[in-house]
């Protein structure tokens, strides 16, 4: 007797949780969508292609639904007989301009299996004639698209460049136009007037999911990834909640949804009586735990450099006992830990309500008396998860060389304050 279970029990055949999935019908961005549409819609009528900054936290749909908007084009166009093509990049942390072009040239090398050239080693004017060479393959219109691409170090010189490609001759038979997904809003402010005006771009944002969206994807992919019957609504909106509590990104419901099958399908091998093969709390709470280690980890290691900074900020803050606290406090603490920081108070708002977004900073609201001398509401800010997992996390991005304080002396102040033991203390120095 087989000792695998042959009959599907919980997950239907298929792959409809595979990174790669695409639903049939595309859920919850129609607004996007359409404005997408619009914004796309002169590459269809013969005018120059549009280019575009979209921007919004991450997991709030701008990459799947920027697929989706070019591959409706592409139809079109095939429709009318026309060229279209996609190079699709996805930018590396901290890259440079130049590696970034030479991903470009390398992601249309291998679509045509051709040998790729390396990262380094060329110089600048050699990578962008490179670029140019390929790009000679190509007729009618083209969009480059660079996902995350807040993380080139100079996205100026990169923007600018394919810019220009359209005022060469050397084309007549090519319109290329410019797609970047931006994780951290704030990038757009710090594009020079030079850039904005070559590239004369149309903004998109992308808010976060709600409560009742996040509902009717799961839903979606409940009924496509699960046996009939093993999910309820109930179900579907626990996962909903815990996914808001943990930042609301549509990827981490996906996959907690997917991981509590997975332990609910264990659960099953084990049981004597499987006519009821019901998703129960017990199950997604235990994948929630599972997953929570590898989420923050992710979450802390994808955040933006900036993002990074004001998370470091928060923690300092907690180690020398003075969190949670106020934006203004925590600003005039960021401008003093980091060299040359100019944020503003506005920002560094925008940034501590982005990172309590992601389940990293907790925020609680403050209603005064009237008769208090600190009257109004207000929101102070204070870490949600330990102290040690940041200055674990954050070791890597090498923020302690360029700020005005020691590790020894923050994680002293921490053990003094109770935020940290002396054998976490050892831990975290033996990192830095």
């Amino acid at each position: 007797m087989s000792k695998f279970q042959t009959t599907p029990v919980v997950f239907t055949p298929g792959s409809a949780f595979d990174t790669g999935y695409r639903p049939e019908l595309f859920y919850e961005r129609d607004e996007q969508l359409n404005q997408y549409i619009h914004h796309l819609e002169p590459a269809l009528q013969g005018r120059p292609p549009t280019n575009l900054l979209i921007d919004g936290e991450k997991g709030t749909g701008k990459s799947s639904t920027t697929k989706h908007a070019l591959s409706l084009l592409a139809e079109e166009m095939e429709a009318q007989g026309r060229g279209f093509s996609t190079v699709f990049v996805t930018a590396c942390d901290e890259s440079s301009s130049q590696q970034t072009l030479t991903q470009i040239v390398n992601t249309i090398r291998e679509a045509h299996s051709e040998e790729t050239i390396a990262h380094t080693g060329y110089p600048y004017e050699s990578v962008v004639e490179k670029l140019l060479e390929e790009l000679e393959r190509f007729t009618g219109v083209l969009y480059v698209v660079i996902d995350e691409a807040d993380d080139i170090d100079n996205p100026d010189v990169v923007l600018r460049e394919l810019s220009r490609i359209n005022e060469r001759d050397r084309f007549p038979e090519l319109r290329v136009g410019t797609i970047a997904i931006l994780n951290d809003p704030t990038m757009t402010e710090d594009l020079r007037s030079t850039t904005e005006s070559s590239l004369q771009t149309h903004r998109l944002t992308f808010p976060p999911y709600s409560a009742e969206e996040l509902t009717t994807i799961l839903q979606q992919r409940s009924e496509a990834g699960f046996v009939e019957g093993v999910v309820s609504e109930e179900k579907i909106r626990y996962c909903t909640a815990k996914c808001l509590q943990m930042g609301g990104d549509i990827r981490d419901a996906i996959k907690l949804l997917q991981e509590s099958g997975e332990v609910a399908r264990c659960r099953f091998r084990e049981a004597a009586d499987r006519e009821d093969c019901g998703l129960i709390k017990a199950d997604i709470d235990a994948a929630e735990e599972s997953l929570t280690p590898i989420r923050v980890e992710q979450t802390v290691r994808n955040l933006s450099g900036t993002g990074q900074q004001v998370l470091f900020t928060v923690a300092c803050a907690t180690a020398y006992g003075k969190a949670p606290a106020r934006t203004r406090a925590l600003t005039r603490l960021h401008i003093n830990l980091h060299k040359g920081s100019t944020t503003s108070e506005r920002t560094m708002r925008t940034y501590l309500n982005s990172l309590h977004e992601r389940g990293l900073v907790a925020r609680g609201d403050i209603n005064n008396s009237p008769r208090s001398p600190n009257s109004g509401q207000y929101y102070e800010y204070g870490l949600s998860i330990e102290l040690q997992t940041v200055f674990e996390l954050l070791h890597e991005a090498k923020l302690h060389d360029d700020t005005t304080v020691s590790m020894r002396d923050v994680c002293k102040r921490a053990v003094h304050n109770n935020e940290l033991s002396p054998p976490q203390r050892k831990n975290i120095l033996s990192l830095y």
